[in-house]
């Protein structure tokens, strides 16, 4: 299986920040839009890493938490995380619609 060419390297300390609480396998998820790459954890998913690529094709890194997990959603659900281009014409649409809305958290 051929993998392609080296986009970029995570830093060790970010690695850290992916790995669960306990010992054993865990699976890691990378997404990838744009300029953008999102890496998250299913069994620490706590944290995403996002490297976003200059136009000279070097990686910066750096973490943001998720803030939409906490102790309930780690009890009761599952975590889907992918990536699309999404506007806020098209938030508005869906939560105007299902009669919600939506606000921005700060997700450091």
């Amino acid at each position: 299986m051929e993998c392609g060419r080296e986009i970029g390297e995570l830093p060790a300390d970010f690695l850290k920040e992916l790995e669960p609480d306990f010992a054993g396998l865990s699976s890691v998820n990378v997404n990838f839009k744009g300029d953008f790459l999102f890496v998250t954890n299913n069994s620490a998913p706590e944290r995403v890493i996002v490297g976003e690529f200059d136009d000279g094709g070097r990686c910066g890194w750096s973490s943001v938490r998720n803030s939409v997990v906490n102790d309930d959603v780690r009890l009761s659900s599952t975590v889907v995380y992918t990536c699309a281009d999404v506007g806020l014409g098209d938030l508005q649409r869906a939560t105007v619609s299902a009669g919600w809305r939506f606000s921005l958290k700060d997700g450091a």
